[in-house]
């Protein structure tokens, strides 16, 4: 603390002096470059700031206020930058963080690439990733593609996804779209029960009638694949338990290179 000292001297004659000297403590400046370890994405540039202070050291040589760091001559890691500063009274501090540069994430849109137009196809963007954002506005991993989403011929659906450290990257598809809007559904002859409906997610599931294999899908409103499996039989019975699922609208859908039909399921 901030003291004043006294000292009294006597000389061989027991004559008397005194005198006195205030030492004044002065609180060390404090230095802050922010979270102690930082995520940057590889082609990015960090800024790290110093404050405001007299002088400045850092451990890369440069004697700036601030510093511009990028991977460049160092690559995908952990590195190391350290601040000493000195304030206006001479007093030194520091602080460290660490800069970790990360790799951008790899993504592709997998799905056919050909639909008819009366028929719908799932595009999806893979599991991992932070968030989504597709084309259509659509922010989930995958999305269900109608007739309300594309135009006859080419069509270029893209998704922007978002890894758990802010980096970005996109990917595209072209799906090329027939039109068959005169074409009869081979699906219509099937017969399609489910049973209760509506229910509280237990339900039965019966079909009679395909002569080919087909994707059986179950999806929520969002076009999100709650299961899937594939059915090669003239006759299809069984029991799905889906009392944990949210309340609400979904869809059971039977889709095969040639033909898509959907049934609407509500659980209460």
């Amino acid at each position: 603390t901030s003291t004043t000292y006294m000292v009294t001297v006597t000389d061989g004659n027991g004559c008397l002096n005194v005198d006195s000297v205030h030492v004044m403590v002065n609180p060390l400046p404090m230095v802050d470059l922010g979270a102690d370890t930082m995520h940057v994405c590889a082609m990015d540039t960090a800024v790290l700031f110093g404050g405001s202070f007299a002088a400045y050291s850092w451990s890369t040589g440069e004697t700036t206020d601030s510093i511009m760091v990028d991977s460049a001559g160092i690559g995908l890691g952990s590195q190391m930058y350290t601040l000493m500063v000195t304030d206006s009274l001479g007093c030194m501090s520091s602080d460290t963080t660490v800069v970790n540069f990360v790799d951008y994430p790899t993504v592709t849109i997998t799905g056919q690439d050909t639909m008819k137009y009366t028929h719908s196809i799932t595009l999806d963007a893979g599991a991992g990733y932070a968030s989504y954002l597709w084309s259509t506005n659509a922010t989930t991993q995958d999305i269900l593609v109608d007739s309300n989403d594309v135009i006859f011929g080419n069509n270029i659906f893209s998704v922007l996804v978002t890894n758990q450290y802010g980096c970005e990257a996109t990917a595209t598809k072209d799906v090329y779209v027939l039109d068959d809007t005169g074409i009869e559904d081979e699906l219509d002859n099937m017969n399609i029960s489910v049973y209760p409906n509506p229910s509280q997610g237990v339900f039965t599931l019966e079909i009679d009638g395909p002569n080919a294999g087909f994707n059986l899908e179950i999806m929520n409103v969002n076009g999100q694949i709650i299961t899937r499996e594939y059915i090669n039989a003239d006759k299809f019975s069984k029991q799905y338990d889906l009392s944990n699922m949210a309340k609400g609208v979904y869809y059971i859908r039977l889709i095969n290179d040639e033909m898509t039909s959907t049934q609407k399921l509500i659980i209460r």
